[in-house]
């Protein structure tokens, strides 16, 4: 008897898959290439440009946030708002208790007693007194808090894990790298007292590994934070200390001369033990 509910048909079609085959394995076999294209785009993705990470390890990522030119006379350490930068010796500076701003010079003017050539502070023209210094620098913040509690606090940070000292030599061994060396002891010491643990401090030459990581943020971060000594070899300009981005500070000081003292001011803007004014 026939049925029409049969499990068992007599003439059973092949499968989709077989009746299509190759059409099937043609489609894998994009797959898989397409598959082996991203995964080699995915890795040179990620091989960064040496150059390049230079270049941009350090960029801000928002825009200025406060300036303050800072100078150290024989006896304290002063900091003013910048208004303006008229040129590199010469700054409009805001007093921010009345509103007002004035005229902040900085010249080269012999010693009254060594005779030797010295910078010197003069505020507006009507200032005769001219105030000798020993370094005066630029302090840019673009991450927006409090600059200089900041400066401690990513230092101070407590779940912080491993912080950078970082520094460019040159090249030949010589009076520019001592110099460097004694600048290097004097920030090391004051993130030491900020720390308290040694072992969570890493003093290196800079290389292009860090700058790549640097620019992908696998240091430079509140919990790996970054202190980067930028000397001539390295592009240094003019003496500043530049906050990019919240985990990383670069001092930057072009002339040797003056190294050493730069970092020993700028260690004590990291473990102040008398204050700015």
């Amino acid at each position: 008897m026939d049925s029409d509910n049969s499990l068992l048909p007599e003439g059973k079609e092949p499968s989709f898959i077989r009746r299509n085959a190759k059409f099937v394995g043609i489609i894998v076999l994009l797959i898989l290439l397409i598959s082996a294209l991203f995964v080699v785009l995915r890795t040179q993705g990620n091989d960064i440009d040496p150059e390049f990470a230079r270049n941009n390890a350090f960029l801000p990522e928002y825009t200025l946030q406060s300036w303050h030119v800072m100078y150290l006379s024989e006896s304290s350490l002063y900091y003013m708002d910048v208004y303006r930068k008229l040129s590199d010796t010469e700054y409009e500076i805001l007093d921010t208790t009345t509103g007002e701003t004035h005229e902040l010079t900085f010249f080269e003017a012999p010693n009254e007693e060594t005779g030797a050539t010295q910078w010197h502070l003069m505020v507006d023209d009507e200032v005769e007194e001219a105030i000798p210094i020993l370094i005066y620098f630029d302090v840019k913040d673009f991450v927006g808090t409090d600059t200089f509690t900041l400066i401690q606090e990513t230092v101070s940070y407590p779940y912080l894990d491993t912080i950078y000292l970082l520094f460019g030599a040159w090249e030949e061994p010589g009076v520019e790298n001592q110099q460097l060396a004694y600048g290097m002891s004097s920030i090391s010491e004051a993130v030491g007292m900020r720390v308290g643990d040694t072992d969570k401090i890493v003093i290196e030459e800079i290389t292009d590994d860090h700058f790549i990581d640097l620019y992908k943020r696998e240091i430079g971060t509140p919990t790996h934070p970054v202190i980067y000594v930028m000397t001539a070899p390295y592009g240094a300009m003019k003496n500043n200390v530049v906050i990019p981005y919240d985990g990383a500070i670069v001092v930057e000081v072009p002339n040797y001369e003056q190294l050493r003292l730069f970092c020993l001011v700028v260690g004590q803007m990291i473990a102040p033990t008398g204050g700015a004014e």
